[in-house]
């Protein structure tokens, strides 16, 4: 029989979450952004100047933010991450921290009509506060966006 020598690895502290730190950034306006560069960056912009987005385009970053800081919402687009989506959302859902914070899950790009209904099915199962779709990034898609954050945690 052989014994490990692993240390043993504790969850980090979140108990004052690296956000917090940071000054002039209310905890309400804080916003992560997990999805791939073009439609996280249109959400950036969407929501600059009332909120402060933080964009992450991995699924490893996007647990390292959530672990280490707080935030008032995440968005999710479904192409995050090779469609980690759901994956996330049951992670970040595990968090005491995160349990009432919503999860706004959007889809920016196309998808197979099957794919989208699925995930329409599951997300609020999982927790979910919502799923959007935003087909147009260059037309009305900011406002959809901006009108679905507001709905959710105000301006």
């Amino acid at each position: 029989m052989s014994w490990s020598t692993s240390p043993i690895v504790r969850p980090p502290d979140t108990s004052v979450p690296a956000i917090h730190n940071v000054p002039g950034i209310p905890m309400s306006k804080a916003v992560l952004i997990a999805d791939l560069p073009e439609p996280a960056e249109f959400a950036r912009r969407a929501l600059i100047g009332d909120y402060t987005p933080i964009c992450v385009h991995s699924f490893d970053d996007a647990i390292d933010a959530v672990t280490n800081s707080q935030f008032s919402l995440i968005i999710c687009g479904l192409h995050f991450d090779e469609s980690r989506m759901m994956e996330l959302l049951w992670k970040v859902k595990q968090l005491p921290s995160y349990e009432v914070v919503p999860f706004l899950c959007i889809q920016t790009l196309e998808a197979h009509p099957e794919t989208t209904d699925s995930v329409k099915t599951v997300h609020e199962a999982l927790g979910a506060a919502g799923f959007v779709e935003i087909p147009d990034l260059d037309g009305n898609g900011a406002s959809i966006l901006r009108r679905e954050v507001e709905g959710l945690i105000g301006k």
